[in-house]
């Protein structure tokens, strides 16, 4: 839809001037009403996206008529027209929630660049709010897969934490899913509209930690802000906490308890509103024994301790996972999958996965990237396994075929699981380039290409680095 503009002056050729300048240069819709009584009967029958109010007429001035249109509508922006001398005026409708002002005598060009202002603030409000709602669909809470009881008790407890402001500690090995909790539990919380800002302990040398955590006084009365102020407002995760040399656990307990910390090379405190959330994927106690872990930030991360299973203690959870990643990665890649073999599910209820949900999701990734039916079958999610149970387990209606008829059709068969299986390693060796695994494998590009063609095996897999 156009955007639409009512303007609101009462001298008639302001009205004029101004709808004219719209009507002659964009392709906005524009109404003028003289009568500021009449602006709010107006407004309470059509939306409108933009008033150029002014801010002196007879019967209800300029700034009283802002306050009633941002009380009873707050999506319409308002941008205050005004004389010169009325600027100050202009400034304390700002204050009050006006969009901007523009003073009378302005240009064509004037008037078109504020108004364009407002609409591009607009569009870009538009598409933060949709990136917020898509952030928090998401993440949502209610979408988390598991039927096991122990990851539903875990769960419910993130559920029951995450409107609250307190301090979360979530615990658990690789991959078990702390950082999407973590954001979930962010996207679900009142502060969904402010920063969050992710931090890897272990990855950020300890000389840099400081800087990174507190910022730096700079030259002057200048400072560098860290991550606990950029945060301000919103969440600050931290993983792998055990990383954290003791000297800066002391100041992030002094920081939880009184919201302020000083700077890198400043003593002067600073102060910021930020959540705290925390993770490790370590035994916190051994580091506490061990002498290298605070012992008051140990009972604050003890008091809302949540800790994530690994896959192996919820296997029941496996298939639930499968099908949604297969979902997720069909999407993706254009992919219809509708069913999943009985093959594939006891595949991957076989495996430990030692990098939990993170290694099933590469594992359910790559497996549909290679599919190339509307099953996932043995072959699609590992070769190897597939070429192990051919070489065991063999289709008896083979047995049915004259004995030579089915030595070729087995023969072909097994030649193809295999190129299917040795292309893949050449590739995934050299990170999906062509030249590089035909050269290992001892043959020409296009011959390399054509054994990849003829087992169905998709180039571009592996050049978005699936395997």
């Amino acid at each position: 839809m156009k955007p639409k503009i009512l303007v609101v002056d009462d001298e008639p050729h302001m009205l004029e001037l101004i709808q004219t300048i719209i009507s002659e240069n964009t392709s906005y819709i524009s109404k003028t009403v003289s009568d500021p009584l009449a602006v709010i009967p107006w407004l309470n029958q059509e939306r409108f996206d933009l008033v150029l109010l002014d801010l002196r007429m007879p019967g209800m001035n300029g700034m009283e008529l802002l306050e009633e249109i941002k009380t009873h509508h707050s999506h319409t922006d308002v941008v205050i027209v005004t004389a010169y001398g009325t600027i100050p005026s202009a400034v304390e409708a700002v204050r009050k929630g006006a969009f901007d002002y523009i003073t009378k005598p302005f240009s064509k060009d004037e008037m078109l660049l504020t108004v364009e202002k407002v609409f591009q603030w607009q569009a870009l409000h538009r598409e933060n709010l949709a990136l917020r709602e898509a952030l928090t669909e998401k993440f949502d809470l209610d979408q988390l897969v598991g039927a096991s009881e122990k990851i539903r008790q875990t769960y419910d407890h993130v559920k029951r934490l995450a409107g609250t402001d307190t301090l979360i500690y979530l615990e658990g090995e690789m991959g078990t899913g702390k950082s999407f909790l973590a954001k979930a539990i962010h996207y679900h919380s009142p502060r969904k509209g402010a920063p969050f800002i992710e931090v890897a302990c272990g990855a950020v040398s300890q000389s840099e930690l400081e800087t990174v955590l507190f910022g730096q006084k700079g030259d002057g009365r200048s400072l560098k802000g860290g991550v606990i102020s950029k945060a301000n407002g919103g969440t600050l995760y931290l993983s792998d906490i055990h990383s954290l040399p003791l000297p800066l656990q002391k100041r992030l307990v002094r920081f939880m308890e009184s919201r302020e910390y000083e700077p890198q090379g400043s003593m002067d405190s600073q102060t910021a509103n930020t959540r705290l959330l925390i993770s490790s994927d370590r035994n916190l106690n051994e580091f506490l024994r061990q002498g290298l872990f605070d012992q008051r930030l140990y009972l604050m991360l003890e008091r809302f301790r949540i800790f994530l299973p690994p896959l192996r203690a919820r296997r029941e959870d496996i298939p639930l996972l499968v099908a949604k990643f297969v979902n997720l990665y069909c999407i993706k890649y254009g992919k219809k999958i509708e069913h999943i073999s009985d093959e594939s599910i006891k595949w991957f209820l076989s495996r430990d996965w030692p990098g939990n949900i993170r290694e099933l999701e590469n594992a359910v990734e790559r497996s549909v990237v290679l599919a190339h039916g509307s099953t996932l079958e043995l072959k699609d999610v590992y070769p190897s396994d597939y070429l192990n149970s051919f070489i065991f387990t063999a289709d008896p209606s083979v047995f049915d075929l004259p004995h030579t008829e089915a030595f070729k059709k087995s023969v072909e068969h097994f030649r193809n699981v295999f190129e299917l299986h040795y292309l893949g390693h050449c590739l995934a060796r050299y990170k999906g380039n062509i030249e590089k695994a035909a050269s290992h494998m001892g043959v020409t590009p296009e011959a390399f290409r054509q054994k990849m063609t003829r087992v169905n095996l998709s180039e571009e897999a592996f050049q978005r680095g699936i395997l």
